[in-house]
């Protein structure tokens, strides 16, 4: 175990979740689900408090609910360069059930959200939660996200490196839009940025009026997905031009608090959940 001294983010996420809070549902609120990649067995692992999952059962030694939460979300934010993998020991005294983990990002999951919907709805994973647009509602909302578009795009004097070190971005970026696409598919999508000009923003329309919500089309779930536009007409439109979308863009853009915030406040006004879910937000006051 790390001391905190030596290392000042577990410090923070100690003081934050708390030292022994673990995700068992006694110390939540809610049901939890943090994703991260196990490097070990090279595979996606999404990790629930669900108290009925089958790795979730009090009786066995490498119970997901012993874990403790601080260190799950070491483990999910554990991103390549900017931080170390984090080491999970799933079972005390049993090596084989020591893992190396690093950022869920690094995962299809990147976008969580069709995942979410799967785990709370799919028999395998016992919640077995009722679909359909009365009774389930699913909300994304990412980090921002900006395309890599002009000249430098594809300039033919980019080199190799250059390319391989967009790779990663470029990979969790498409990912992202493919879960968020599953999610307007399966779902019914109630607010969404286009998706591309063929796809447009998959807003259930006659003609070019979107559907009432009291006109039941059938799917799984309402869905809306909030996610600010870093591009330079994605924050004029927020009315922040004054704002350098590849300054905030940056994993690491710590100086650039500030900005983000003003990025949030301002997207945040595109919520409008009563405008955007109707009955069911209502009716849930």
């Amino acid at each position: 175990m790390r001391s905190t001294e030596s290392d000042p983010l577990v410090a923070q996420l100690q003081a934050t979740y708390g030292a022994s809070t673990t995700i068992a549902p006694e110390h939540l609120q809610c049901l939890l689900l943090v994703v991260t990649r196990n490097v070990t067995t090279d595979s996606p692992w999404p990790i629930s408090s669900a108290p009925v999952a089958k790795y979730n059962a009090r009786d066995r030694g490498d119970c997901n609910l012993q874990i403790p939460l601080w260190q799950l979300v070491r483990a999910s934010t554990a991103a390549p360069i900017y931080f170390p993998p984090e080491v999970l020991e799933w079972e005390k005294g049993n090596p084989d059930k020591s893992f190396v983990f690093v950022d869920g990002g690094m995962t299809p999951y990147n976008n969580p959200s069709f995942l979410l919907y799967r785990m709370a709805t799919a028999p395998a994973y016992r919640l077995e939660w009722p679909t359909g647009e009365r009774k389930l509602m699913l909300v994304s909302v990412g980090t921002g996200a900006s395309a890599n578009l002009g000249p430098d795009a594809l300039a033919p004097e980019t080199n190799i490196a250059a390319t391989l070190a967009g790779l990663p971005g470029a990979l969790m970026n498409g990912a992202s839009v493919d879960q968020d696409i599953n999610c307007r598919v399966i779902g019914r999508c109630v607010f969404g940025a286009s998706i591309d000009s063929e796809l447009g923003d998959m807003i259930p329309r006659r003609g070019d009026v979107p559907i009432p919500l009291a006109d039941d089309l059938g799917r799984h779930f309402l869905y809306a997905r909030y996610n600010a536009d870093l591009s330079e007409r994605g924050l004029a439109g927020l009315g922040l031009s004054d704002i350098d979308g590849a300054a905030v863009g940056k994993l690491d853009a710590v100086e650039q608090v500030p900005e983000l915030r003003r990025v949030g406040r301002a997207a945040a006004k595109q919520v409008q959940l009563a405008e955007q879910f109707g009955e069911l937000v209502t009716s849930a006051r």
